[in-house]
């Protein structure tokens, strides 16, 4: 159980936990190193806590965008990612993949399809990338277990330095009865190791060139 836990969380990757407005917890420090700070708190009404992670990325807006646009290449970076693949797609604002986590066996891989919602307010400059597990997209997979829930978002905000401020949040239910001191206890590991691979793989050449006729750098 320790090892689908501690594997599956940053499935996230790429996508990004949801933060509910009427929460009445408050985020608890949990680690700070590569420029990455990592938060935990408490969701009412459920034993899963969410996870909160900010850093400081050195790209454009247009550049964070397109490397989570490139969802074949998550497996280079999302923490123990086996497979990703886009299933649908609207445009520059909305898209639709499927990925999978591998774990060791004994432990059934984990699976999800996922829609990522992109749009930005054109006065700040704020990009917001909405994440959701979806159903009814694509049939289960023998042999896989697809997750119950998950929420989750990117915020990406403009630095006076022409950096770019990177919050991401995740709130999951990995599902097949893992008791959530289990999954808490490994909440951290995956998602920092994924942010600190986005941070290298981002200033690559084929993300920076990137432009999207909906996103202003």
């Amino acid at each position: 159980m320790q090892k689908l836990v501690k594997h599956f969380l940053p499935l996230l990757c790429i996508c990004f936990g949801f933060i509910n407005g009427n929460n009445p917890y408050d985020w608890e420090f949990k680690k700070y190193d590569n420029e990455i700070a990592i938060y935990t708190r408490s969701v009412k009404g459920s034993g899963f806590k969410e996870l909160k992670a900010v850093t400081t990325f050195h790209s454009s807006l247009s550049g964070l965008v397109a490397l989570l646009k490139d969802i074949p290449s998550a497996p280079t970076y999302v923490h123990h990612c086996k497979q990703s693949y886009i299933i649908s797609s609207r445009g520059d604002s909305e898209i639709v993949f499927y990925q999978e986590t591998a774990i060791d066996w004994p432990v059934s891989n984990r699976d999800v399809v996922i829609r990522y919602k992109i749009k930005q307010d054109k006065k700040t400059k704020t990009v917001m990338v909405d994440c959701a597990g979806i159903k009814n997209v694509k049939p289960e997979v023998d042999g896989n277990v697809r997750i119950p829930e998950l929420k989750g978002y990117w915020k990406f905000s403009l630095e006076k330095n022409g950096n770019v401020q990177g919050e991401y949040c995740l709130y999951l239910d990995p599902g097949s009865s893992i008791p959530d001191w289990l999954s808490n206890m490994f909440l951290i590991d995956g998602p920092f190791n994924t942010i600190s691979k986005m941070k290298i793989l981002v200033s690559q050449k084929k993300y920076q060139s990137v432009n999207y006729n909906n996103i202003l750098n």
